[in-house]
């Protein structure tokens, strides 16, 4: 491998991004994020803009972009519920495994 390949391979053997490359990565990740939530997160309803999303996305960023989307999930959810019913449904799931 040359030196400018080294230089334009990120982690994983991913390339670096050109800021328009990257702005089209943030557009299907902002579709397929609109269309889970319009569809109640039914992932099978949202597999062309999945597929889109992969297809102009490096898979770490995938990956990144999945967990923030559950995690934002999570952070609404506590604020909706309120973190004290959180907290008893996962200490009753723990009671469970024990």
């Amino acid at each position: 491998m040359s030196s400018t390949e080294e230089v334009k391979a990120g982690a994983k053997g991913e390339k670096f991004m050109k800021k328009a490359e990257r702005e089209q990565c943030w557009k299907a990740r902002d579709a397929f994020w609109d269309c889970m939530n319009s569809n109640g997160e039914k992932a099978e309803l949202c597999k062309s803009t999945r597929a889109a999303f992969e297809k102009m996305c490096p898979g770490t960023w995938v990956k990144h972009f999945d967990r923030k989307f559950d995690y934002d999930k999570f952070k609404r959810d506590a604020l909706e519920m309120g973190y004290q019913k959180i907290d008893d449904e996962f200490t009753s799931k723990k009671k469970k495994f024990v």
